[in-house]
């Protein structure tokens, strides 16, 4: 029997009895204890986002410019993938940076980096 039972079956007993003062403390306690589930899984769910977060960090590297993540699931197979400066350092959160290719004022090419999300990109 959950907790939740128990308390719903103590007002009814409650409610039986008259017993109108115990029935509004089962009742607050009720409430109270819904609130102390909705907050627990509020914190569970953080305490999962913050593992997975800890997983990444140490195979993530800084090196020339670019914040590089070491092979994982989200290299797919490469041995290191650059991603995004400004989603990392402002939100702790990883984005690939993807290979483009761009054109300067004199038609010569450029080699680039970018972010989908915030759209930062970075000159190789």
């Amino acid at each position: 029997m959950s907790m939740i039972e128990v308390i719903k079956e103590a007002v009814t007993l409650a409610r039986k009895y008259d017993n109108i003062e115990l029935t509004q403390e089962l009742l607050t306690a009720e409430e109270d204890y819904i609130e102390l589930k909705r907050e627990n899984l509020k914190l569970r769910e953080e305490v999962n986002n913050l593992r997975e977060q800890l997983k990444l960090k140490p195979k993530i590297s800084w090196y020339g410019h670019l914040y590089w993540i070491e092979e994982d699931e989200l290299t797919k197979g490469k041995s290191r993938t650059p991603i995004c400066n400004n989603c990392y350092d402002k939100e702790g959160k990883v984005f690939r940076l993807s290979p483009k290719l761009g054109f300067g004022s004199e038609g010569e090419r450029h080699q680039y980096v970018g972010c989908h999300n915030c759209k930062f990109h970075h000159q190789l």
